[in-house]
């Protein structure tokens, strides 16, 4: 028998007006909050103080402690010691008029929290307000995020500055490699360049002469493929260099693979500025990437959906679950079976 369905009555006189007017329900009042999101960065406190919880830093004023970000637009970056766990270690946010900064019980020693367990959340206060989070890959910091393991759907829209990279000036799988090797070739010469005060002049010759092939290498490169130009890779550290020329160290993320907790208190002030830091390029990127994607993807569906494709989660429950895989599993090996027993036939046919 035919699919049969109800079809929704028109908004509008027209489909075109009618997916308007969807893709600005969806939008709004977020695109709003996103257009007018603060450009300057409040200034950085001098001193992060190690406590649970969330601690708000506003310029003029002391430190308080407060059970989120106040805000409506923030910028969020959540860091974690993963080979210990992927819960949350410390998170920094930046708002128009304040810094954030939260750390998890594992590393303070605050006598009213459990700090010999690293299973804390961040809460953010998302079911109750409506909210515009910027991160680059945010699904990562949204993860850590308390209030997203609901059943009912926030209202906070994770807004991704890596998808707003993608979608304005991205590379495809089958770009990668071509890119990868024009980087590769510019960083061999950039570091010849930096070793060429170190050689003698018999050699400073032949460098050169390798540097002006490899330099014609990249030219006709550019000139076959001139997308190469204007486009990076999906890193913060790759899209902050191509869209606003700053270049990162992340040497410090190297901090985070430690399965000492004490490495992150001994080192506590600078990886919080890490930390900051990645949210201070984070706001820069987005100031960037955002009207590139308007430009580019200027239906009010595009924005809308990616709040949507932000949030996606499948409701279970751990014998559902644990029925679903072992089906699957049971169903892969014996279509296995069979395909080899039909090889086999025909082998021997």
């Amino acid at each position: 028998e035919p699919i049969s369905c109800t079809i929704p009555e028109l908004q509008g006189s027209s489909l075109d007006e009618h997916f308007q007017k969807l893709g600005h329900f969806a939008s709004e009042p977020y695109k709003t909050m996103a257009m007018n999101k603060y450009t300057n960065i409040v200034k950085r406190p001098k001193n992060w103080i190690r406590q649970s919880g969330w601690t708000k830093y506003t310029p003029g004023r002391n430190p308080e402690r407060v059970p989120f970000p106040d805000e409506d637009t923030l910028t969020f970056d959540v860091e974690t010691l993963y080979k210990i766990s992927h819960y949350p270690t410390l998170a920094t946010a930046v708002s128009r008029d304040s810094w954030y900064l939260w750390c998890s019980p594992y590393i303070c020693n605050d006598p009213k929290e459990d700090s010999t367990s690293f299973k804390h959340l961040i809460p953010l206060d998302t079911m109750n307000k409506t909210q515009l989070i910027l991160g680059h890959n945010v699904g990562y910091d949204r993860a850590r995020v308390l209030e997203e393991y609901n059943f009912k759907q926030s209202k906070a829209f994770f807004l991704d500055t890596q998808s707003l990279h993608i979608a304005s000036s991205g590379l495809c799988s089958r770009q990668r490699p071509m890119f990868m090797k024009r980087k590769n070739m510019i960083k061999n010469m950039e570091e010849d360049a930096r070793n060429n005060s170190e050689i003698e002049d018999d050699d400073e010759e032949g460098l050169n002469k390798i540097n002006l092939k490899n330099s014609n290498i990249i030219g006709e490169l550019d000139e076959q493929d001139p997308w190469l130009n204007v486009s990076t890779m999906n890193s913060l550290a790759d899209v902050a260099s191509f869209h606003c020329g700053i270049k990162m160290d992340k040497s410090a993320r190297d901090y985070f693979d430690s399965t000492d907790k004490n490495v992150i208190i001994d080192n506590f002030q600078m990886l919080v500025n890490y930390c900051a830091t990645d949210v201070e390029v984070t706001s820069k990127v987005f100031d960037k990437v955002f009207p590139l994607f308007l430009k580019k993807c200027p239906h009010p569906i595009s924005f809308g959906a990616l709040r949507s494709l932000s949030s996606c989660i499948l409701p279970t429950n751990y014998n559902s679950w644990t029925k679903y895989i072992k089906d699957a599993e049971s169903l892969y090996q014996s279509t296995k079976l069979e395909i080899e027993d039909k090889i086999i036939q025909i082998v021997e046919d």
